[in-house]
């Protein structure tokens, strides 16, 4: 185990520009490939978003409260893929959203639909 010293001295070596110059321009490439794989997977939930909810006449007010519930389902999608923990999560996101007033039949309509997430079974 490192003593405060030896933690404090290579926590100072990080923060020499020098450093921190070479660290980034290796992760610039990655950094800009995940950042783009993320602005082209909204992208694309937002226009289904859309026709979904153009679908369902819901007002354009709307729109970004339905737009922050598919993302709040999609951090869970990715963060547990799949399997009955991200049905059930998904559950409680439904419940939470519907008690902030939107409605329920749309929200599921957007789990079903543009995450493939089926209603959780009966227990």
């Amino acid at each position: 185990m490192q003593g405060s010293d030896e933690r404090i001295q290579n926590y100072t070596e990080k923060l020499i520009p020098a450093r921190v110059q070479e660290d980034f321009v290796e992760k610039k490439p990655s950094m800009l490939a995940r950042i783009g794989d993320a602005i082209r997977d909204r992208v694309v939930i937002e226009s289904r978003l859309r026709s979904i909810l153009s679908g369902e006449a819901v007002s354009t007010v709307d729109f970004i409260g339905y737009l922050s519930f598919a993302l709040k389902v999609d951090k869970l999608h990715r963060r547990w893929g799949g399997g009955s923990d991200l049905i059930n999560a998904v559950a409680l996101v439904v419940y939470e959203w519907k008690t902030l007033g939107y409605t329920e039949a749309v929200l599921a309509k957007i789990r079903e639909e543009l995450f493939s997430i089926p209603a959780p079974s009966a227990p």
